[in-house]
């Protein structure tokens, strides 16, 4: 026999027993809380739980909630009950995808538009017995918590269950303090609702309610609660008879909160079911704007689909507002900036592409059936109709990315536009900002364009501070090289030149230097003038001061040095017109004679006399010499310190077989003797100006004189520097960063306190961001404004921004070099 001993420890059956015991407490526990939320009872204050901000919870059946009753003529949507959401983000906080609606209430698309389908109204969570809602009309005053509230059109009423009560319902039962929180914070939490605020904020919102609900001030949840009854009365209970005055409220309502894109989105969302309620069809015209989404839009897809179900194509506005409105499309700052001309620059050049508008085959896939989101997320609808039938775009993506490049394109094409805005707001519709835009959006007929044209068809002669103010730039004591290459570059779009022209290396004309403009077809292509004009115009400016020598400059003088430039045929159609126009502005304010003569007097004599040979074959060029023309070389050759006699030597010695010179002049003019002295050497000489007629030339040789211009133009541009320029007291240095001359300012284009400021940085290369804040505020600038001036500024002159925001912040000062040099 087998005995069984069973061992225990002592205490066992005490600790088993206490064990169970607690367990079985924790389930009792657990199931108390369940049956609590479910209830929806806490502990205390029976509205507490309204302030945490919980998920409401739809446990229960669902029922249709009783509406009023709706004309045949006005069908009910489709709707399908939906269980409430889960706790996702704040619609004031997080812009939600939503759809807009038709452009008008009365547009509607009467070829193949039916309304939506009649269905049973939409369903909600069932109310607990005994609690309900009311609709105030527009007529009926309230009274809540000692305020008298006009205007009606929201919901009041009890709701037992406060986590699944309406969000827009308001219980005059809750409690509300004395003192009303400020209506501009926006701390009403995820998807606001009125049971869910606290005492303070309900003061603020009934406040809002009673004075008018048009406080701009006011935070978009408070917004959104008195929206959310609009909402419900319409697509809810359907009342159809209160459409016209719910619209004008929403409208209203849009005028004052629609800068913030959620409200701007929910809003017309609802105007377009709205429209889709009153059977007024879709859109017949796209909206446009550059908010985009997170989808395609409802009103998109129905006005897209029903122009391809009736065959139609696609005008620039609906395909533009396909890719705007697509998901993928990112826009870059130069389209949001200017949006007006991106918009009118892509129907011109998609007219240009598809001048009959573009045609699409018809979609495999169809609409289907549409979901509309509620923006209280307390019930949902669903929208079927004729309109199922119809192709969905949805699916396709050629046509989008095609519109995606051109508006890409476009904002290329904008973005000078864009930074002259950045900028200055303010210089939208200016002469420098109209032509800043592509050639398809400027008008050159008519306004300050057409009148700037008109001006510079005279060809005028005028003073740099004449010009400037002309072309929208302020005429400053020291005139900026930034500001005159802006007015040769909106000079050059409107098809003409300036001289000079500071952007080909010319020194920087001051406010009182001269500055010509003329006629040039390829202005906007045309590069920098050769080495063959820097010649010409040199020679000619030393004809001018000779001209200028008795303080009188004859009208045969005038025709004598026109006559000269004439003469330069090897220079291209655009350097002539330059020539003319350098020959003009020297005429009328040549450089002085006495620092030129002292110049010339001090280079070596084979030096000025290969001035003067250049200058006997630039007259002799078109195989004549006038009379006018050897008084004026003698009075060169008299000026540079050579004896007149080596003027006709230097004539003969361009004396060869066919090619004979004729000394001409005026018909008018009586002949006139002069007597020439000897020919050198061998070669005989004719002893009268007349007996020159004979003399033949060597016209190849005067084509390598006149061709090898290299040599004479360095030699001119050595005497023509400006003593003004190097004798002007220099201007006091506003940083470490030293200037590197008049034609090398690297900071054209800043005001004093920017231009200091950067200077100041630049010569540490970074610098800590503490540190830059302190500078900024001492030069009574705002830091993060500051950065973004001096990025635009160097995107503009640079084309690459000169600050690396962070800690330590970094200066590019490579790009400072390429300017002006090095650092100090």
């Amino acid at each position: 026999m087998h005995t069984h001993v069973e061992w225990r420890r002592p205490g066992w059956d005490m600790e088993r027993e206490t064990l169970i015991w607690i367990v079985a407490a924790g389930i009792v526990l657990w199931l108390a809380l369940i049956l609590s939320r479910r209830t929806g009872r806490q502990p205390g204050d029976p509205h507490r739980a309204a302030d945490t901000g919980a998920t409401p919870r739809s446990d229960g059946p669902v029922q249709a909630e009783p509406r009023e009753a709706t004309p045949a003529t006005q069908p009910p949507l489709v709707t399908a009950p939906a269980p409430a959401p889960a706790r996702t983000p704040d619609p004031t906080r997080t812009p939600a995808p939503v759809t807009p609606p038709a452009p008008s209430p009365t547009t509607s698309s009467r070829s193949s538009w039916q309304p939506p389908l009649p269905a049973p109204a939409p369903a909600e969570k069932q109310r607990p017995a005994g609690d309900g809602l009311r609709w105030l009309e527009r007529h009926e005053v309230v009274t809540i918590g000692g305020r008298s509230i006009g205007g009606g059109m929201f919901y009041v009423g009890s709701w037992r269950d406060s986590y699944s009560a309406p969000r827009c319902l308001i219980d005059r039962d809750y409690p509300l303090s004395p003192h009303a929180a400020d209506i501009a914070i926006d701390d009403l939490g995820y998807w606001p609702s009125y049971s869910r605020l606290d005492v303070h904020q309900r003061a603020a919102f009934l406040n809002w309610l009673a004075s008018g609900r048009n406080d701009p001030r006011a935070a978009i949840g408070y917004v959104f609660i008195y929206f959310y009854g609009l909402e419900r009365r319409i697509l809810l209970q359907r009342a159809m008879s209160d459409a016209d005055a719910i619209i004008a409220e929403v409208e209203r309502l849009r005028g004052i909160y629609g800068a913030n894109d959620a409200f701007e989105r929910y809003s017309r969302d609802f105007l377009f079911a709205v429209a889709l309620l009153k059977g007024e069809g879709v859109p017949d015209r796209p909206i446009l704007n550059a908010a985009g989404g997170f989808h395609l839009p409802q009103w998109l897809i129905l006005g897209i689909g029903h122009r391809l179900d009736r065959g139609l194509p696609l005008d620039a506005d609906w395909v533009m507002a396909w890719a705007l409105h697509h998901p993928e499309t990112r826009l870059r700052t130069p389209a949001r900036r200017a949006f007006d001309e991106l918009c009118a620059l892509f129907r011109a050049r998609f007219d240009a592409l598809h001048p009959g508008g573009l045609r699409l085959a018809r979609p495999r896939t169809n609409i289907g059936t549409l979901a509309y989101r509620v923006a209280s997320q307390d019930f949902e609808v669903k929208l079927e109709g004729s309109f199922s039938r119809w192709p969905s775009i949805e699916r396709l993506t050629k046509p989008v990315a095609d519109a995606q490049a051109l508006i890409e394109t476009c904002t290329a094409d904008l973005d000078a536009y864009s930074r002259l805005l950045g900028r200055d707001p303010g210089a939208a519709g200016s002469i420098q900002a109209r032509l800043l835009l592509p050639p398809e959006l400027r008008d050159m007929e008519s306004g300050a364009l057409g009148e700037l044209r008109a001006w510079l068809m005279q060809a005028p002669v005028v003073t740099a501070a004449e010009a400037l103010p002309r072309f929208g730039f302020e005429a400053d004591e020291r005139i900026g090289k930034a500001a005159l290459r802006g007015v040769a570059e909106m000079a050059a779009e409107l098809g003409f030149g300036m001289e000079p022209d500071v952007r080909h290396g010319a020194r920087t004309p001051r406010r009182d230097d001269l500055v010509a403009f003329f006629p040039q077809a390829d202005a906007a292509t045309a590069g920098a003038p050769g080495d063959a004009y820097q010649a010409a115009a040199l020679a000619l400016t030393l004809c001018a001061i000779v001209a200028h020598a008795d303080d009188i400059v004859t009208p045969e003088e005038e025709r004598h040095l026109a006559g000269l430039a004439a003469a330069h045929v090897h220079l291209s159609g655009s350097e002539r017109c330059r020539l003319d126009a350098h020959v003009a502005r020297m005429l009328k304010a040549p450089p002085s004679l006495a620092s030129v003569q002292s110049r010339l007097t001090a280079l070596p004599e084979t030096r000025r006399h290969e001035i003067m040979t250049f200058l006997v074959a630039l007259a002799a060029a078109d195989g004549q010499v006038a009379v006018s023309e050897l008084k004026l070389l003698e009075k060169l050759y008299k000026l540079v310190g050579l004896e007149p006699t080596q003027l006709f030597t230097d004539i003969h010695a361009l004396e060869a077989g066919d090619d004979a010179i004729s000394v001409v002049q005026p018909a008018t003019a009586a002949p006139s003797g002069r007597r020439i002295p000897p020919p050198p050497a061998d070669a005989p000489v004719p002893d009268t100006v007349e007996e020159l007629s004979g003399v033949r030339l060597d016209m190849s040789r005067i084509e390598r004189i006149r061709h090898d211009t290299a040599q004479v133009s360095a030699l001119l541009s050595g005497i023509f520097v400006d003593e003004s320029a190097a004798a002007a007291p220099p201007e006091p240095d506003p940083g470490p960063m030293a200037d590197q001359g008049d034609d090398l300012d690297a900071f054209d284009g800043l005001d004093r306190r920017h231009e200091t400021l950067l200077r100041q940085i630049a010569a540490h290369g970074e610098i800590p961001r503490e540190t830059f804040d302190e500078l900024c505020t001492s030069a009574g600038l705002m830091p993060d404004g500051t950065i973004e001036t001096l990025n635009e500024w160097a995107f503009d002159r640079f084309d690459a921004p000169i600050l690396e925001d962070g800690d330590p912040l970094v200066v590019d000062t490579a790009l400072l070099s390429q300017s002006c040099g090095q650092l100090a």
